[in-house]
């Protein structure tokens, strides 16, 4: 039986005592994911860091529990965890999302106001945000 696709999409509360200088945060979630075939984005807006993983719904799972457990972060909610098909960030082992005004522009798209508030917003709503909004980083080199 193949392995199932899984797309999942939390946030948390930045710990600013814990906090990891995000271009750390960065090259250590692409090569943790480069060797676990899982992509996907992270957004760090204001206290928040809001973040999709998709890859093989086992690998995925582990990944959000160490994440769950990490000091970096404080009360980390699922938002969802659903089957896909094919993934919305194939080229991205973690895309960056940054804070500028074009993406917050974007936030009124998908959003009730122009401020990110990711405990208002469904899986699917933010998904479409963050596929809108303009990604940084390198993308997957193979």
């Amino acid at each position: 039986m193949p392995s199932q696709l899984s797309q999942l999409v939390y946030y948390s509360e930045v710990n600013e005592q814990n906090k990891l200088e995000l271009e750390s945060l960065l090259h250590k979630a692409q090569d943790h994911n480069s060797k676990n075939y899982i992509t996907g984005a992270l957004w760090a807006y204001g206290k928040f860091y809001i973040q999709v993983l998709e890859g093989e719904r086992a690998k995925v799972s582990d990944l959000y529990h160490n994440i769950c457990a990490d000091p970096h972060h404080n009360g980390v909610v699922l938002v969802g965890c659903i089957d896909i098909e094919e993934r919305d960030f194939a080229d991205w082992w973690m895309a960056f999302i940054m804070d500028t005004d074009v993406n917050r522009e974007a936030i009124l798209k998908y959003s009730c106001s122009d401020r990110l508030e990711p405990r208002k917003m469904s899986h699917q709503r933010l998904i479409q945000l963050m596929k809108t909004v303009k990604l940084s980083q390198t993308a997957r080199s193979d």
